[in-house]
């Protein structure tokens, strides 16, 4: 649970570091307090932030928003929290998208579906360059269920980006996906459209290798 994108955290970066990153620790405290044994921290490939480079978990991470800083921050100290019966472990997940009972239409592939759809525009507010990482929610959600699933020794202190080598694009390469499949919609890009610092392509290798995890 989070303030869970980034134009909401930086409305009010103070409201986001209580929300995202100090009521966070204090979960995973209470819970390993309360004996739980695993916990799974649902964080974001956007913590790699601007690279250039494809990005690994080892890679530096270079978040560039309050929502990406909160994700790093949660991730450092939870894996501090670390035992002999605590065994944290940390998702990466990518971009998510996909209808659920809990819709949301801020994400990106959603978004834009959901702008083509209800006015036939596909609204792009960057020059569409960027690179991002697509994750279904239900594979996301797939992969809580195989961490929590694989033996602790496995996953304990553990950090794996969640999704596929496969399903890297840029921007502009979803919206063209999008206008390919909604009738009569068309790409619209924003007159203050400019580059996103926001992009990041992300090797899925880990997860794949180590936990047999694959994408649907």
């Amino acid at each position: 649970g989070a303030l869970s994108n980034d134009p909401l955290g930086e409305i009010n970066s103070e409201l986001t570091v209580e929300i995202n990153y100090k009521a966070t620790i204090r979960l995973a405290e209470l819970a390993k307090k309360a004996g739980v044994r695993k916990f799974v921290y649902s964080s974001s490939c956007s913590s790699y932030g601007a690279n250039s480079e494809i990005v690994d978990e080892n890679s530096e991470l270079n978040p560039q928003t309050h929502y990406a800083k909160s994700k790093v921050n949660s991730e450092l100290d939870i894996l501090k929290l670390k035992s002999d019966s605590f065994f944290p472990v940390i998702l990466r997940n990518a971009t998510v998208y996909g209808y659920s009972s809990n819709l949301r239409l801020d994400l990106v592939i959603n978004n834009l579906v959901g702008s083509a759809v209800s006015t036939g525009k596909i609204k792009l507010l960057s020059d569409g360059t960027a690179w991002r990482p697509l994750l279904h929610v239900e594979d996301m959600s797939n992969a809580f269920l195989t961490c929590l699933n694989s033996p602790d020794s496995k996953v304990s202190g553990e950090i794996f980006n969640v999704g596929s080598n496969d399903d890297n694009y840029t921007v502009r390469e979803i919206a063209e996906k999008v206008e390919r499949i909604v009738p009569n919609s068309k790409i619209e890009y924003s007159e203050n459209a400019n580059k996103d610092s926001r992009s990041y392509k992300v090797n899925f290798d880990k997860i794949s290798n180590e936990l047999n995890f694959k994408t649907k």
